[in-house]
């Protein structure tokens, strides 16, 4: 089964986040990635929301600040929208709202998120087997809407891959005495560490030419295979991040979920007395790690 595919990655993750409020890693995720697209400057707000959450409980029980924890901030977005389109009735209500418009967080990104948080609940308090859960944690996502929205080749793809999930949620439920999404989480887990988690294969005429992406065709075995294309600038491609996580738009990479797979560009280590010496480390250092980085994967799915 296919757990790369960025629909189930992306749905694992609203399951993982929806029963554990540690998962911060997967939360980043839908946060910064396909789901939301937060930029940098939304990020850091909600990092400022809920460490100022975290504060103002800390304050009101009179202990020393609590773990800031960004699901539970996530969730709080509810309420801030519910004051904001109601108006502050309490002092508990103007403090969250005090809290929101200190944090930076714009409009948009408290519409996403409020979404994201709506979704988690309903995934959360669902009822029926797992894989009812899982597709009403697909509807409350839009991850459904989100695939039938493809073209009828990727649709017919990613809808594969989410199918192939949701039977391994019926595969693990029959095992399961008490089945649940965290069971579920658990044993995916534990079967992807084993690699005992089969892969689904095409279904094709004996006669037929398979035409697919590099990605697709992973795991695969032809008698023949062409490969159009192999060419400097095409396949394989050019970066199209030269910069690293410098443009306004991308996440620096020391917040990103998969950092342990990125180049090393950390700000925090380095120092520069001006920006153009800044420039020339990124073009003398960073630019040719990236694309060295970049060449280094499109040659593995080549291979």
């Amino acid at each position: 089964m296919p757990l790369t595919d960025p629909f189930v990655a992306d749905l694992r993750a609203v399951l993982t986040a929806a029963v554990d409020p540690m998962a911060g890693d997967e939360i980043m995720r839908l946060v910064s990635g396909r789901m939301l697209g937060l930029g940098a400057g939304d990020i850091a707000g909600l990092q400022a929301f809920t460490r100022r959450q975290a504060e103002r409980r800390a304050s009101e029980r009179a202990e020393p600040a609590a773990e800031e924890v960004i699901a539970e901030a996530i969730d709080e977005l509810i309420e801030v929208g519910r004051v904001l389109d109601q108006g502050a009735r309490t002092a508990a209500d103007r403090g969250l709202i005090a809290d929101y418009q200190q944090s930076g967080l714009s409009s948009e990104a408290l519409h996403r998120l409020v979404r994201l948080a709506r979704a988690l609940r309903a995934t959360r308090s669902g009822t029926g087997t797992v894989a009812s859960i899982i597709r009403t944690a697909m509807s409350e996502t839009g991850i459904d809407s989100d695939i039938w929205g493809l073209s009828d080749s990727l649709r017919n793809l990613h809808r594969a891959s989410v199918d192939a999930f949701l039977s391994a949620a019926s595969q693990y439920s029959a095992t399961d005495d008490k089945p649940s999404i965290t069971g579920f989480l658990s044993w995916l887990s534990l079967m992807e560490a084993h690699d005992a988690l089969s892969v689904a294969e095409p279904t094709t005429a004996a006669d037929a030419i398979n035409i697919m992406t590099v990605h697709a065709s992973k795991g695969l075995e032809f008698d023949a295979v062409a490969v159009p294309s192999l060419v400097v600038k095409d396949f394989p491609t050019e970066p199209r991040d030269k910069e690293g996580w410098m443009d306004r738009s991308a996440l620096p990479y020391p917040l990103r979920g998969d950092r342990a797979h990125l180049v090393d560009f950390d700000l925090r280590e380095a120092e520069f007395e001006t920006k153009k010496a800044l420039d020339e480390w990124i073009g003398d250092f960073i630019r040719p790690r990236i694309a060295d980085a970049h060449e280094g994967e499109e040659r593995r799915l080549a291979y």
